[in-house]
């Protein structure tokens, strides 16, 4: 790192005026600022011309003859122009270029220089895990259409969001934040030097240092109140006396209060000053260019502002480049994380390793493959949007794509849907992923893929028995594309599984082999509570899962077959159908009926015809390779949050949730779309 060239830390609003109460230290030997520029300047050298260069300089053209004007040829050719004209022409031309050029650039490098900076510009590489950017701009394109967004839910106000954080922070901060507030505020996770620590680090852009160093000041007890402190940390915080002895009372703590508070002792390090408290929360802080940085200990904002000056920064990362490089520009929030220094910190976390460390291995072959991770959200029209993009891991891919696929996702399936579906999730080609995720957790170590291949083996022996095989005759039934769906409510679901077969005879023999084996197999099992007698003789109580008999019956609807499962005493009863190359799956025969009719042509209203579809899917479809839909009102009721005076609110602006994945060669990237009512 020493033969790296510093970097210059500025700020655009210097603290000129030290605020009451702080102190400046130095650290160590006192070194020179490396914002101190050098005096002695060269002077300039007198521009040395000949006698001739003067006398050309000096000399003055020859004014041109006067011209007699030239009169129109009956040709109808137009008149040539002379030498002078073309040139006043060519300079006219040049100097429009100029001028646009100048624009350009000048465009370009305004959007540069006023832009807030980004967090990645300061963090370090090695150790910056993760980061969160939000924009605080009032008036910023963004800031401006989430209030027009929500402007008619009264909790998402600026009143009633201002009330939140004044009551949060116990201040006033129309007056006492906004004043030196910038455009910006954000959240790091940075790995510690002990053993698999996690630390965070926040930045607040500071439009005027002077007086965040006042507010800091002045609202130390928020921050020491904030803090739980520790037994050796109370004892710091007493007033000194020697002459107490064990009969004496302790000595009183004297704690920071706005009357009375703390003082701010400043310790210049390379030219960069870290702040921390006297006698208050033992926190440090700094300011990095325009951003205020606090971390939770004075050690942790040494290290953060020495690795500034010394270390390489994230956004020099070729992973962080490329998931910020497809993410589309100027959002609202902005998030990274890298997977990869997140599973190194916790693999050194003792306390993390002891108790989920193998669940940490079991996983890491697949959780490998994502190397890092990007979101950035957006207020757009009637909805909020957000994006992800998902950096693969080249080397474990070993040369090969993840998925890629030889057709296009149409969404054919969702013709035969009823109007408003709960939750919906379709997408084509399911068994080449369902592959890839093997192959990936069989890349790793021997006992990832055991555990995996167990976990799949247990289940298909648990509804299918042994004569059933996953690759040989469930994987073909979802080569097509394929589409779930749930109705009625989460609380009563009604749900369906429709399936395209690619090959229309094989698929269905395949299909009628599965059925036949879970009829005879009896695979659904409900818990049944029995008396057992105990080896002393007492008789106990325990849970056993009991084998339900599954009865088989068939019927027809408009020259369709149907057939039907009863799974036992359990009141569920499966039916199914095949229309042409497609099988039907519900757990609602009406529903089945009506899925026959839109096959059929006798109906004409569901999913594609209505508004829903034209509002929320058929605008992603042309781009996606899986989509899912959610209700999200479906989902606050059945966990009881529609219910909750308190957060009932906050929910009631969201409406549909749809989800859209693309797959690429080095990434897959996601599209999350929240509609608003």
């Amino acid at each position: 790192m020493a033969n790296k060239k510093r970097k210059t830390v500025a700020s655009t609003k210097k603290v000129e005026k030290k605020a009451e109460n702080i102190e400046e230290v130095k650290a160590g030997k006192p070194k020179k600022s490396f914002l101190i520029r050098k005096k002695n300047k060269p002077e300039k050298k007198k521009a040395i011309t000949t006698p001739k260069a003067e006398e050309k300089e000096t000399q003055v053209a020859p004014a041109e003859p006067a011209q007699e004007p030239v009169k129109e040829q009956k040709t109808g050719h137009r008149p040539k122009l002379s030498p002078v004209q073309k040139q006043k022409i060519r300079g006219g031309i040049l100097m429009l270029i100029g001028l646009a050029t100048l624009i350009f650039v000048g465009t370009l490098l305004f959007g540069k220089l006023f832009r807030p900076q980004q967090l990645a510009d300061l963090l370090p590489n090695d150790n910056a895990v993760a980061l969160l950017e939000i924009d605080t701009d009032g008036s910023s394109a963004q800031v401006k259409q989430f209030f027009e967004l929500m402007k008619n839910y009264p909790v998402f106000q600026r009143t009633a969001m201002t009330a939140i954080i004044n009551a949060a922070l116990s201040v006033d901060s129309e007056k006492e934040i906004q004043p030196w507030l910038g455009r910006r505020v954000g959240l790091a996770i940075i790995a510690g030097r002990a053993g698999g620590s996690l630390d965070s680090l926040i930045f607040i852009e500071s439009a005027e240092h002077n007086m965040t160093l006042e507010y800091m000041q002045k609202h130390a007890p928020t921050f020491f109140e904030a803090q739980s402190l520790a037994p050796q940390d109370a004892q710091s915080l007493t007033a000194p006396n020697p002459a107490a002895t064990a009969e004496t009372p302790p000595p009183t703590e004297i704690r920071p209060t706005t009357a009375n508070p703390p003082k701010i002792i400043a310790t210049d390090i390379e030219g960069i000053k870290i702040y921390e408290y006297e006698n208050g929360p033992k926190i440090g802080f700094t300011f990095i260019n325009n951003y205020l940085v606090l971390a939770p200990s004075k050690e942790n904002i040494q290290d953060f502002a020495s690795q500034y000056i010394s270390a390489d920064h994230l956004s020099a990362d070729p992973y962080y480049r490329k998931v910020a490089g497809n993410l589309p520009q100027g959002a609202m929030i902005f998030a990274y994380i890298d997977y990869q220094k997140l599973f190194s910190a916790l693999e050194k976390n003792e306390t993390f390793v002891a108790q989920k460390g193998q669940d940490l291995l079991a996983l890491k072959p697949f959780l490998s493959l994502f190397r890092a991770e990007g979101l950035t959200v957006f207020a757009e029209g009637n909805r909020f949007v957000a994006q992800t993009f998902t950096a693969l891991d080249k080397e474990i891919l070993d040369g090969e794509n993840y998925i890629t696929f030889s057709e296009k996702y149409e969404g054919r399936l969702l013709d035969l849907v009823d109007e408003e579906p709960i939750f919906l999730a379709g997408g084509h080609d399911l068994t080449k992923e369902l592959n890839r995720v093997e192959d990936i957790f069989k890349s790793g170590t021997k006992a990832p893929a055991m555990v995996f291949d167990g976990l799949i083996e247990a289940q298909k022996q648990k509804y299918f028995g042994s004569d059933i095989g996953l690759k040989e005759d469930i994987y073909p039934l979802f080569t097509g594309e394929y589409l779930a769906v749930i109705e009625n409510s989460l609380e009563q679901p009604v749900v369906s599984l429709l399936l395209e077969l690619k090959d229309n005879a094989t698929s269905v023999s395949l299909f009628d082999k599965i059925v036949n084996e879970f009829v005879k197999v009896s695979g659904v099992f409900t818990p049944r509570i029995q008396e057992v007698t105990l080896p002393d003789g007492t008789v106990g109580k325990e849970i056993v899962a009991s084998p339900e008999k599954i009865e088989r019956s068939t019927g027809q609807y408009k020259n369709v077959a149907i057939t039907s499962l009863k799974l036992g005493e359990t009141g569920i009863k499966v039916h199914y159908a095949i229309l042409d190359n497609i099988v039907a799956i519900s757990t609602g025969e009406d529903t089945l009926q009506r899925m026959i009719d839109r096959h059929e042509g006798d109906l004409k209203e569901g999913l594609t015809s209505g508004k829903y579809y034209e509002r929320n899917l058929k605008p992603v479809l042309t781009s996606a390779d899986e989509i899912i839909e959610v209700k999200l009102g479906a989902l606050t009721q059945m966990f009881g949050l529609n219910e909750n005076s308190f957060i009932s609110p906050y929910l009631v602006p969201f409406n549909n949730f749809t989800v859209t994945k693309n797959f690429f060669e080095d990434g897959i990237s996601t599209t999350y779309l929240v509609e608003i009512i």
